[in-house]
């Protein structure tokens, strides 16, 4: 397992991370509100973004999923059932 901490360098001074598996290169991206600095660091790196994971459902955290799931369409959205709604 890797782990890559993504700085956003925004106002809520927030990370966003990458976890990513050394043999099979799929990474899933935590909290992604970054998604083009999350998508360049996973390029870079030769992986290929298979997840999104969100901690919660605020949108600091939820607000890269949809333009992320659209350049990674393998993406498969992890979210709790409760925060759907408020997450997109």
């Amino acid at each position: 397992m890797i782990v890559r901490q993504v700085w956003t360098g925004n106002a809520y001074r927030n990370f966003n991370y990458l976890i990513a598996c050394a043999e099979t290169g799929e990474a899933l991206a935590i909290d992604p509100l970054d998604h083009e600095k999350c998508f360049a660091a996973a390029k870079r790196e030769g992986w290929d973004i298979t997840q999104i994971l969100n901690t919660h459902e605020h949108r600091d955290h939820t607000g890269g999923n949809a333009p992320l799931a659209q350049k990674t369409p393998r993406t498969r959205s992890r979210r709790w059932r409760a925060a759907w709604a408020r997450a997109t």
